[in-house]
């Protein structure tokens, strides 16, 4: 009985070495803290995971005399549980955005879903800024207020609107599973998804020329494989010169790529971890990705080669020695 035990022990110390898990350690005492909370709670009361909480995010990578910002969560679902475990859902993408933006910007959030970047991006870009925050699904939507409300946000504009090829109206797949809500799209695609619901549309191009003028500063996409529809309507925007920088996950990247390319765009994979910080490897060069097992890849695309240069020196400049020297271990 012992041997087993042990066994055990050692292969979730192996899963946590500062190595293998950067979202842990850069706020230990609060991961140490939901950690134990989860396990008692899921022994104390068989509905402890599907029991909505408030909690803060991890103040890593925002001055410290703010307060943490707040998010309800629901555990069984696999986003909102490592936003629970850790106060961070994926790090490299964390930091990357709160390496780019900057007070004044305008940030879009397509695929908002409870708020976890339009929150952060929104206490960036201070009240000069402006977030947009596309989120089609009307469950995910109304979370999605209530977090921007509990914050008391007045940057933020919610859009019912999926942002696609063209304006008008697209059929949205909500996500039948309760422990990943995060693969809604308007993309017929796997068992997770149910039956299409009638949802209004909103091209790029379209939302671009109702801000009057306004720059769109940055850009996020995560809308499980809609990508493309999104940049086919924003042609105009995205093939200027004065185009956005964007964050996007892609399980295949060449068919966002060969979109992208041709309008300019320079892509990088996107990596974090404890020793080097935050990392902006090659599209296409092969990593030993520490977050493979749970999530997809994310890719950073600008039009100018320094961009890519000064979000690194911002992300990565003043990291603490000891988290260089952890993670080596």
């Amino acid at each position: 009985m012992v041997r087993p035990s042990l066994n055990l022990l050692r292969e979730v110390a192996a899963r946590n070495r500062p190595s293998q898990k950067p979202q842990f350690w850069e706020n230990v005492g609060l991961a140490a803290r939901r950690r134990f909370e989860l396990e008692i709670g899921c022994r104390m009361r068989p509905d402890w995971l599907d029991t909505p909480r408030v909690v803060g995010l991890s103040s890593v990578g925002f001055p410290d005399d703010q307060e943490p910002l707040q998010i309800e969560v629901t555990p069984r679902e696999m986003i909102n549980r490592a936003i629970f475990l850790y106060g961070t859902f994926e790090i490299s993408e964390t930091r990357l955005v709160q390496a780019f933006l900057q007070p004044g910007m305008t940030f879009l959030d397509v695929g908002a879903h409870i708020g976890y970047y339009t929150l952060i991006a929104a206490r960036l870009v201070g009240e000069a800024g402006r977030v947009h925050s596309f989120e089609p699904g009307k469950e995910m939507r109304t979370h999605l207020e209530a977090n921007v409300a509990r914050n008391g946000l007045h940057n933020v504009e919610i859009h019912p609107q999926a942002l696609a090829e063209q304006t008008g109206e697209v059929g949205f797949y909500p996500s039948k599973l309760a422990s990943n809500q995060g693969i809604s799209s308007i993309i017929a695609s796997g068992d997770g998804r149910a039956a299409p619901v009638t949802v209004p549309s909103l091209s790029l191009d379209d939302f671009a020329a109702s801000l009057g003028g306004r720059r769109i500063d940055f850009l996020k996409m995560d809308i499980e494989g809609a990508e493309l529809q999104v940049i086919r309507g924003g042609q105009h925007l995205l093939g200027g010169t004065d185009a956005p920088p964007m964050i996007f996950e892609a399980h295949e990247l060449a068919p966002v790529a060969d979109a992208l390319r041709p309008l300019g765009y320079r892509i990088r994979q996107l990596h974090y971890t404890l020793e080097s910080g935050l990392e902006l490897p090659d599209a296409e060069a092969h990593i030993e990705s520490l977050f493979a097992a749970y999530e997809a890849p994310n890719y950073f695309a600008a039009k100018d080669e320094a961009v890519f240069d000064q979000v690194l020196t911002r992300a990565n400049s003043g990291r603490s020695p000891l988290f260089r020297m952890l993670g080596r271990l």
